[in-house]
């Protein structure tokens, strides 16, 4: 299989569907947590998120915030319920929904770590790092890709650093007990966030290689599906360019 038909094969394999109801208090809410994400309907529920960001979140509208934390940390039964429950108490608040708001705007206009730190605050995650991201995924697809553990040890394996030319980008600080990415320390905050600025870049560049290979439109978004479904089965992508 040539490199282009081999990344194009894992892009089909990415199969991640989350069904929202199964969040265990779904039912108090008549018109969230009702559908089933899957591949086919992904880019509408970013749609959704997008739109209701960009409308100022009218009334419940918020709470498209908790069902993408729900999607996202779909494989973390430890917390995804409690977690869920606390980002819609906590974005209830009309000032929160602002901020959260605000901050995302501006992250996504100007990605730099004061602006993130500021963003993960307005997301009741002063800690966090891959959900944050996700939601600032999820409004700019074109431009930032998502992160979590699997990525980063893609991006840290020493075939994949060699073959993309990124051997000198910096790698992320993962938790040695399950690879999780730290960012509870400022050190650590900056240094991923840094690593996340190279991923975001490779993704754009790759993103404009698909592009005009396929002659359908790639966002780094995609890129990083790809990439994710590409480690997680055990395919080694080839570099096309």
């Amino acid at each position: 299989m040539n490199p282009l038909s081999n990344l194009l094969h894992c892009q089909k394999l990415y199969k991640w569907t989350v069904d929202l109801s199964k969040y265990e208090n779904s039912k108090n809410y008549p018109y969230h947590f009702k559908d089933e994400i899957n591949p086919g309907n992904t880019r509408d529920f970013e749609d959704k998120f997008r739109k209701s960001v960009n409308d100022g979140f009218p009334p419940d509208q918020y709470l498209v915030c908790g069902e993408v934390y729900f999607w996202k940390n779909n494989r973390s039964p430890q917390n995804k319920n409690s977690k869920t429950k606390e980002t819609l108490e906590y974005l209830a608040d009309p000032e929160h929904q602002k901020q959260f708001i605000e901050f995302l705007k501006e992250l996504s206009r100007n990605p730099i770590h004061s602006n993130f730190k500021n963003f993960r605050q307005a997301c009741n995650l002063p800690n966090g790092f891959a959900t944050p991201i996700t939601y600032l995924s999820f409004y700019k697809p074109d431009e930032y890709p998502m992160i979590d553990k699997i990525i980063a040890n893609w991006w840290k394996d020493d075939k994949n650093r060699s073959r993309f030319g990124i051997e000198h980008t910096p790698l992320f600080v993962q938790r040695k007990s399950d690879g999780w990415i730290q960012a509870v320390t400022e050190l650590d905050s900056i240094s991923n966030w840094n690593a996340y600025l190279a991923w975001k870049e490779f993704c754009i560049r790759y993103s404009a290689i698909l592009t005009k290979a396929t002659g359908t439109l790639w966002r780094a978004r995609d890129i990083e599906m790809t990439v994710w479904e590409s480690h997680k089965k055990c395919f080694l992508l080839d570099k096309i360019l």
